[in-house]
């Protein structure tokens, strides 16, 4: 009765110290790449039962290798057979690199398949100690780890833990309950009217944990911003390269561009729904006018009603005479995820948000609804435009200045006084060698987009706290996303004198198919449908032209400028060239097909493990078997997780394994006069205290082993004991005649005694 009382407490406390370490591990699927939660919880959960029923080291390292084979094909070659030698080559491949990379203390610029190969191996790992404490009673140490690793999660992401914390803390409760428990009915002190007593006891205090960390009130945070503070301090870098280690930053929109950099991790999270008549475009939330060095401010955020939905066209002119528009209409539904921005395409000339209140900050051009909360529905009309080349280049370099509104150049020139001259140079450079303000402006695009720099979202560094965002991306990282490319344009076309403005909303999004929408005023219209999510957040650059107003030029890789723009009015000229798209014969830019237009971005966040290879990485000798499998790396790659792993495995279990030595070396020994014995006898003593007969410093060797007897129900050790004394103490120099027999039974009798006391326990 009392075994199987034993073993339910145990079950009980396997299962809980599962949930505790899924709870810690759970973070990760939010924060990182790895965002599937059934597979780690079915990892965590598969090595926590083989741990629970002890089967061999062996099976164990064999399963854990296969789980982590498994949730790497999984997360980064799921489009290829389980079992196909192109991607274990690949994989083999990218884990080789990467831990010469490691070797050689490059830490910072490890690939996400490595990085998530180096989690899952922490976490089998981890595993196996969590059961090491369990059985060793180190129950205190696991629970303030797992408290320590959700606060420092939620501190310094946005992981909201509290929850979390608040089960490990009633689970950590329980399990506690449960091991002193089984220490006092062990110890012959409990009873069955007790364990009920207890057992109310425990469920109360954990029911009060629970109950007051849900319920009562929360003090507000009393340190702001402890991840941002970290970074300006210049510890944000050690956690810069790679989308897994992204910072807990995730592509989507963010109101705070203060800070800008760092890597960013996937998330194809719905945001809205638009129905548009028109051509797809880039739906605009506002735009930026102050840059800091480390990103965008808001000088003066402020809003105003607006009373009128028509009011909005007059407060948010983007246009002038030159540019040609075409009167559009759009719907928009949003998903819960959404967040609470009114985002819109073009010129608007009317919105309409049924049931709600609108404002709008006229300086961002950003409109909210009055109780900045998310809506449901958003109608709008709008004003799509159509630029002229021959137009935007009248505006020339020498009267530029001139044409352009006092307003504007106050406004839109704006720079940091700590901006490095090189930046400002290299604006002037890029720029000099052009007449007109259209030509200056594609020669910078044409020089951020092209192979001097690097489009991708992961390892993108921060800048650090004396460094400016600008002069870091174009002079010394290289590589970056959205942001790095616009902001670069927006600060080099106003180093040489040409106003321009930071942009920030989503691409057009991906096109579902046709349907009819309700538009203003009640009428049905056949619209083409895009699916907007997180992953379509994107920030661009708009760039003034007096008689054009602003224009928008796309400096990101991989991103077309959704807009159209023709030679001349009758649309006839040369072929041009924007953002990497070229002009039909009747000269307007080719427009993608609606179900072929902005798949592109979405895909080109996407950074698989093939794409990250360097040049020339899959140039092969001529008549090279390519399906050959990589037995070097691939041996060499498992040799170094076994090693690994085989060495964590030696020093938890070391008790085991030493015991299993002193226990062989003990049998193998023959008394045959008093040195043998004395050797017999230490190597005794040994084995003892790897088993937990710890002697203390003031006992002598009799009284130890009077200890030792209690506990194992005999009068042997101390016997023993006698025998040691005589020989070390009274000078003697061999057992008597004849003892050597009954000294090897005595010998044999403490082993097995002690034997029987490890199979009861």
């Amino acid at each position: 009765m009392a075994d199987s009382s034993k073993k339910w407490s145990q079950t009980v406390i396997y299962i809980l110290a599962a949930v505790i370490l899924w709870l810690c591990v759970k973070p990760v699927t939010v924060l990182t790449i790895l965002r599937s939660e059934t597979l780690l919880f079915t990892f965590i959960a598969g090595l926590m039962l083989l741990l629970y029923f002890r089967l061999p080291g062996w099976i164990y390292l064999a399963a854990g290798a296969g789980m982590i084979f498994f949730s790497v094909h999984f997360y980064f070659f799921n489009a290829t057979p389980l079992f196909a030698l192109s991607w274990i080559r690949d994989a083999a491949g990218d884990i080789v690199h990467n831990a010469a990379l490691v070797w050689n203390g490059q830490l910072f610029i490890l690939s996400d398949l490595f990085s998530a190969f180096l989690f899952f191996v922490m976490v089998w790992l981890i595993c196996f100690t969590v059961r090491y404490w369990l059985r060793n009673g180190h129950i205190f140490l696991f629970l303030f780890l797992a408290a320590v690793a959700l606060s420092v999660v939620d501190t310094f992401t946005f992981y909201d833990a509290t929850l979390d914390m608040i089960l490990v803390t009633a689970l950590g409760l329980v399990i506690l309950g449960i091991s002193k428990w089984v220490e006092l009915k062990s110890s012959g002190t409990g009873s069955k009217a007790s364990f009920k007593a207890w057992v109310m006891t425990v469920s109360a205090a954990a029911a009060g944990v629970l109950l007051l960390g849900i319920l009562a009130p929360k003090a507000e945070a009393q340190w702001n911003g402890p991840a941002r503070y970290l970074q300006n301090i210049g510890f944000g870098n050690m956690n810069q390269n790679g989308a897994f280690f992204s910072n807990g930053q995730r592509i989507g929109y963010d109101a705070d561009d203060t800070a800008l950099g760092g890597s960013l991790s996937m998330d194809d999270t719905p945001l809205f729904t638009a129905y548009v008549t028109g051509t797809g475009n880039y739906w605009r939330v506002s735009s930026k006018e102050t840059y800091t060095g480390k990103g965008w401010a808001d000088n003066h955020p402020y809003y105003v009603p607006l009373i009128h939905f028509s009011d909005v066209s007059d407060a948010m002119t983007l246009f002038e005479e030159n540019t040609g528009t075409s009167k559009e209409s759009a719907r928009i539904t949003f998903s819960s995820n959404s967040p609470a921005v009114l985002p819109y395409t073009g010129q608007l000339s009317d919105i309409r948000v049924p049931g709600r209140r609108l404002k709008l900050a006229p300086l961002s051009g950003q409109i909210l609804t009055s109780e900045e909360t998310r809506a449901r529905t958003e109608q709008i009309n709008y004003l799509e435009p159509t630029f002229r080349i021959d137009r935007l280049r009248q505006v020339t370099a020498e009267s530029a200045g001139s044409q352009d509104p006092e307003n504007i150049r106050k406004t839109y020139l704006q720079l940091p006084e700590r901006l490095p001259s090189r930046v400002r140079e290299l604006g002037t450079k890029l720029t000099s060698g052009e007449s007109n303000r259209y030509d200056q402006v594609r020669h910078v695009v044409d020089y951020l987009r092209s192979s001097r720099f690097t489009y991708s979202i992961d390892r993108v560094p921060r800048p650090s706290q004396n460094q400016d965002y600008v002069d870091q991306f174009l002079f010394e990282s290289k590589i970056g996303y959205c942001d790095n490319f616009s902001t670069s344009l927006v600060v080099l076309l106003r180093s040489a004198g040409i106003p321009a403005r930071w942009v920030k909303g989503f691409t057009t999004g991906e096109y579902t198919g046709q349907e009819n929408a309700t538009m203003i005023g009640g009428r049905s219209q056949l619209t083409s449908a895009y699916e907007i999510t997180n992953a379509n957040a994107h920030s661009w650059a708009e760039v003034y032209f007096p008689g054009s107003g602003w224009v928008t030029f796309e400096a990101t890789p991989s991103f077309n400028n959704p807009n159209q723009f023709v030679h001349s009015a009758t649309g006839s000229g040369t072929q041009a060239q924007e953002n990497g798209q070229s002009e039909s014969a009747s000269g307007v830019q080719n427009q993608q097909n609606p179900a072929q237009q902005q798949k592109k971005p979405a895909q080109s966040q996407q950074n698989t493990p093939q794409q990250k290879k360097k040049d020339g990485a899959n140039v092969q000798v001529k008549g090279e078997d390519q399906n050959r499998f990589p037995f070097f790396p691939v041996a060499l790659a498992a040799s170094g997780i076994l090693l690994a792993a085989g060495l964590v495995y030696l020093i938890l279990t070391r008790r085991k394994w030493m015991a299993a030595y002193y226990l062989r070396k003990q049998k193998k020994m023959i008394v045959r006069d008093g040195t043998t014995f004395c050797q017999a006898f230490e190597n005794l003593s040994r084995l003892l205290r790897i088993k937990g007969f710890r002697r203390a410093d003031s006992q002598t060797v009799y009284e130890f082993s009077t200890m030792v007897d209690r506990i194992l129900s005999g009068h042997d050790m101390k016997q023993l004991a006698g025998y040691y004394e005589q020989l070390i103490y009274s000078g003697r120099a061999d057992l008597p005649a004849g003892e050597q027999p009954r000294i090897s039974r005595l010998f044999r009798r403490v082993l097995r005694k002690l034997f029987l006391l490890k199979q009861k326990t």
